[in-house]
């Protein structure tokens, strides 16, 4: 990675509500429209210093500008770069608004920087600059890439050489240059601090060992190949109508996936789930791999918004059945339309609605997880519920059922009343975390901690665990895999990651207030972050005031609400009556389980913080006797001034020796786009397939 310069230049601010008032004044005053000079006069503005970041590895970096050049002010509007003086290393030409040009003679070579090498290419005839040409060079275990792309900004060229920081390696062992025509050349051993020209048509001829092509490890196919053609179509709903300053829409959470072999033929089908005015979809396996839709009484049932199922044996008759949560925030709350659903199967695959097994809870969910907690050999429920609409983010209700001979009795209040309110659940799961011998439950949910719950002869209490006291985070999923072969199951968490404009740590903080501030009968977001050591509002003055009104008449110019802080806005006393919550850390984690109830939180390479994590699958791609782990994630229906979170393409991570690695897509194969929220992992002869659930999209499908 590079390091970077910003051209600053003027900065021009048009504040549009105090903007747009000036206008209106001065235009009122001339008794005339104002021409283009007069517009600018009126705008805020200053000249400000350039800036220079360097570049400290993760995809971090540190302002350096007062270590690297002067901060003379100026009005710069264009940049180049280039080797000027042929000593190794680029220096910097910037030309400024009504003054001189600016020449930053880089000094790297004195105690800033290591060796380097400097290749120039020669292109075939109709592209002599070699444009398009791509340079690996071998650094250890590292590999150093760069592409030839001269043009970088309107009218403006760098310098046609490509220059490497080497560091302290004096000799590079191996250069792949990949020429625009995907011909390559391969150099090995140059020695550093040298310029070399390496010409297309005179390409070095050296022989490569490692030049072998590798199959990845899963390829990705058509829904049609294997006859699924599902579609997820998200019906259309305004989530931010009654709460504008949510972060990010609540009525977008599935679809996901269940598996189970319904038919009893050996094969694996699944079920996936639809959106609101869409039916869920099964797909029965075949003895050719392929899948073959099954109608069932879930198309009678197309007015819910179905969120997680679970294919389990309710009625302990020797086949699995299937149980449906009903989520989303289109309805009021206590709507019926959230009534979760359970399907009986006969034992052929054909399945009818029960009608009296599952007591009336109206909760919009999202999680649903079975286990026998009172030993009596069936099967009890676990129900996450996800929130309650217009009314983020206070916790809804969640519910413990037991099975009593096929009918589930809700016991929340009597075994486990910490369930109750538990918070905004995403993810749960099942786990003998202290190895007693009976299943515990830990509890993941936005806005909540990693919360642990000791099952104690079928009675769960809440309890502190070692390692995880402050976990506060915006979790989505979680799942667990004795990654480390140690005897005892470690726990993956996906959080809201590191790839947004919301941080905590060194000097920031991430806060949610929600009240009704304004008295008007609904209930107010209000998110903050730190600035200059004070907690001020995340949203601008314009969506705050159309959410409370009172903010526009206390505050008359965007410029008075930009400097008020959160206290000035709405008082202390509003903010302390209010609920509130604080982010702890927004990463995605690695809880390593040492045994004795103790744990240790470990954040995943950033690769794995791109967007947040919604699913994560264990498998072992390379067959080395160790599962890699996979994750997917985004999350595209985020409030108007944050842009979608969409960075992952899915991401595959290999454990070995107390640490984490990435294997990039090339490699692996996964690469998929979307809004994801499930994956599924299906037998398919001798092969797997992975199922990958995204909101609004089809499934992708990869055959591993």
């Amino acid at each position: 990675m590079k390091d970077l310069f910003i051209s600053n230049g003027v900065k021009r601010q048009f504040m549009f509500g105090d903007f747009t008032e000036s206008m209106q004044k001065k235009s009122k005053e001339l008794n005339r429209d104002l021409n283009i000079s007069e517009i600018n006069e009126l705008s805020i503005t200053g000249v400000t210093p350039n800036t220079v970041y360097r570049y400290l590895g993760d995809y971090k970096y540190k302002k350096t500008s007062d270590l690297w050049m002067d901060e003379f002010n100026f009005n710069s509007n264009g940049i180049a770069y280039g080797d000027l003086d042929n000593d190794g290393d680029l220096d910097l030409v910037t030309n400024n608004m009504d003054d001189n040009v600016s020449l930053y003679e880089s000094k790297s070579a004195n105690g800033l920087g290591g060796n380097f090498i400097k290749l120039t290419l020669i292109g075939p005839e109709k592209n002599r600059f070699a444009i398009g040409s791509k340079i690996k060079i071998k650094k250890g275990s590292e590999i150093l890439y760069q592409e030839l792309h001269n043009a970088k900004g309107y009218l403006s060229s760098v310098d046609h050489s490509i220059i490497f920081g080497l560091g302290e390696m004096d000799t590079v062992p191996k250069i792949e240059i990949i020429w625009p025509d995907g011909k390559s050349t391969f150099i090995e051993n140059l020695p550093a601090n040298n310029m070399y020209s390496f010409s297309y048509d005179e390409a070095i001829k050296t022989k490569n060992s490692d030049n072998v092509t590798v199959e990845p490890s899963f390829r990705q196919i058509t829904s049609n190949e294997i006859g699924i053609t599902y579609q997820h179509t998200e019906n259309s709903f305004d989530d931010f109508e009654n709460q504008i300053l949510l972060p990010y829409s609540q009525s977008h959470n599935g679809p996901f996936i269940s598996k189970a072999d319904v038919n009893n033929d050996g094969l694996e089908d699944f079920f996936v789930g639809g959106a609101a005015n869409q039916s869920g979809e099964l797909y029965i396996q075949n003895s050719s791999g392929k899948f073959n839709k099954q109608n069932g009484p879930w198309s009678n049932d197309n007015s819910y918004e179905d969120l997680e199922s679970l294919f389990f044996d309710f009625d302990n008759d020797g086949d699995q059945d299937l149980y449906v949560v009903s989520g989303g925030s289109e309805f009021p709350a206590g709507n019926e339309m959230f009534q979760d659903r359970l399907y009986a199967n006969d034992g052929k695959g054909y399945f009818s609605k029960t009608t009296n097994a599952l007591p009336p809870i109206f909760t919009s969910g999202q999680s649903v997880k079975v286990n026998d907690i009172d030993k009596d050999g069936d099967l009890d429920i676990f129900i996450g519920g996800r929130i309650v609409p217009d009314k983020y983010p206070y916790s809804p209700n969640s519910h413990l059922l037991l099975n009593e001979n096929g009918s589930f009795v809700d016991v929340t209040n009597k075994n486990a009343p910490d369930i109750e309110q538990i918070g905004m659940v995403t993810d749960a799961i099942f786990v003998d975390y202290d190895q007693d011998g009976d299943n515990d439950l830990i509890v993941v949910g936005e806005w909540t901690p990693i919360q642990f719950l000791e099952n104690e002869n079928g009675v769960f209490e809440k309890i502190s665990v070692s390692g995880l006291e402050n976990s506060v985070g915006l979790w989505f999923s979680i799942a667990a895999n004795d990654i480390d072969k140690d005897g005892d199951l470690d726990l993956f968490v996906g959080n809201l990651g590191s790839n947004s404009k919301f941080h905590v740590g060194n000097g920031k903080s991430f806060h949610i207030y929600c009240d009704d501030f304004d008295q008007s009968g609904t209930f107010d977001i209000v998110l903050s972050n730190t600035y200059k050591n004070e907690l001020v509002p995340v949203r601008g003055r314009e969506c705050s005031s159309q959410q409370m009104p009172f903010i526009a008449k206390k505050f008359p110019s965007f410029q008075s609400f930009a400097e008020a802080n959160l206290t000035e806005i709405y008082g202390q006393e509003k903010l302390n009556n209010a609920l509130h919550y604080e982010a702890d850390l927004l990463e995605s984690i690695f809880i390593e389980n040492q045994g004795d109830g103790k744990f240790e939180i470990k954040k995943l390479p950033i690769e794995a913080q791109f967007s947040p994590i919604q699913d994560f699958e264990f498998l072992d791609i390379d067959k080395d006797g160790v599962n890699e782990i996979l994750s997917v994630g985004n999350i595209y229906n985020t409030e108007v001034e944050t842009s979608r979170l969409d960075a992952s393409y899915g991401c595959v991570l290999k454990y070995g020796e107390d640490k984490f690695s990435i294997i990039n897509s090339k490699l692996s194969g996964l690469s998929s786009k979307g809004d994801a929220r499930d994956i599924c992992v299906i037998k398919k002869g001798n092969n797997l397939l992975l199922l990958v659930a995204r909101n609004n999209e089809a499934l992708n499908i990869f055959e591993l």
